[in-house]
């Protein structure tokens, strides 16, 4: 059960970031000041992580395939409850419009996933407002 609490979470932070127009900014920049607008200091601290492994996942090309699934899967299911086979279903039409196998999808995710609690745990450990702080002044990437 543990384990899909923190699936769910994870899950959830994903699509409250899309929830919030974030995936649609521009920059760094741009994305952390609506943050600091919209978030409280836990929630900005996911939304960071979000956004960091967002641009990880985008700029690598390891990692390309992963930032495509989790835009498709994740951010266009942000609105509303998430009934059973919604992400199933999902997963299957970005196979089919990857040309790639389910397995590597599901992968995909789920490396975006622990990439996000892997930079969340190290920026709640630092400290969230430093982190806040320190980001407020990037420049556009």
């Amino acid at each position: 059960m543990k384990s899909d609490d923190k699936r769910r979470e994870e899950i959830e932070a994903f699509r409250r970031y899309a929830r919030l127009g974030l995936d649609r900014c521009v920059g760094a920049a741009e994305s952390v000041c609506r943050i600091r607008g919209a978030c409280t200091d836990r929630e900005a601290v996911d939304m960071l992580a979000v956004s960091d492994v967002m641009r990880m996942l985008t700029y690598t090309r390891s990692g390309s395939l992963a930032a495509k699934a989790v835009r498709e899967v994740y951010f266009t299911t942000c609105r509303g409850n998430i009934r059973s086979g919604i992400i199933s279903g999902k997963v299957r039409y970005v196979a089919d419009s990857l040309h790639c196998d389910e397995r590597t999808v599901y992968r995909g995710l789920t490396y975006a996933r622990s990439l996000w609690r892997e930079l969340r745990d190290g920026y709640l450990h630092d400290g969230s407002a430093e982190i806040i702080g320190k980001r407020k002044d990037l420049a556009d990437i």
